[in-house]
């Protein structure tokens, strides 16, 4: 379901201010994080193995709903806003606060034996950590005795010194984020180049299809805030 809409705990906001969210570069930054508090790893040694099988990693992913699909994106290159299908990479969400080291200022990581997924994302496997672009944060990793390397994210790589359910955590609030990202694109997307007619509702065609995805409980979300979006771009000058 292309359309992820929270149903409103707080009184509606104004037309004007929902305009102004909405045109706004700083919306990101209002995808809630955790504590850095909550983020912390204390580990007193680096050469401990708290989880060294893939199949454990995996599952653990699993509980919480990630799988290896969450790091793929389409391979066309013309996203259908309208489908459910991530256009942007999980990367980009990747919250740093969870690094349990600097690599730029300590080496003990390399040659050390990980925890990764890479291309084509079938499986976690074991690896070699060869070398870390601080630049683009992107990792490169080997199989033993292997000439092939890849360059992953550091969502796609994990210590087995760290803490499994931090990494979980760490991979779960980039999921979060994204979502919360791509649908407020798909809605300013949808508001802004869906023709109104002149008109503040959303016209029949929108309304059946959002309420065959969704139901009338959602419907009446949406027509609400796409409502109050158009009467914002209608008279913005106006604090309504």
């Amino acid at each position: 379901m292309p359309w992820r809409i929270s149903l409103p705990t707080t009184k509606r906001q104004s037309s004007k201010e929902l305009h102004r969210l909405s045109t706004s570069s700083k919306t990101a930054d209002q995808i809630l994080r955790a504590p850095k508090c909550d983020k912390y790893q204390f580990i007193f040694n680096f050469t401990h193995r708290r989880l060294t099988d893939p199949r454990e990693l995996e599952a653990l992913l699993k509980e919480k709903g990630i799988d290896n699909v969450t790091f793929c994106l389409p391979l066309w290159e013309q996203i259908d806003l309208s489908s459910g299908a991530h256009f942007m990479p999980l990367a980009l969400f990747d919250d740093c606060e969870y690094d349990t080291f600097d690599p730029g200022v300590v080496g003990f990581w390399r040659n050390m034996e990980v925890i990764a997924i890479t291309t084509p994302y079938a499986r976690w496997r074991s690896y070699i950590v060869i070398n870390q672009d601080p630049c683009t944060n992107q990792w490169e990793v080997s199989e033993q005795d292997s000439t092939t390397s890849y360059l992953i994210p550091r969502l796609q790589l994990y210590f087995p010194f760290e803490d499994p359910k931090k990494f979980a955590e760490r991979i779960d609030t980039a999921v979060k984020a994204r979502d919360t990202a791509e649908n407020a694109i798909r809605f300013r997307f949808l508001c802004k180049h869906i023709t109104s007619n002149g008109c503040f509702a959303p016209g029949r065609a929108l309304e059946q299809s959002i309420l065959r995805r969704a139901g009338d409980e959602i419907y009446g979300v949406f027509k609400n805030l796409y409502e109050d979006y158009h009467i914002g771009l209608a008279t913005p000058n106006l604090a309504l």
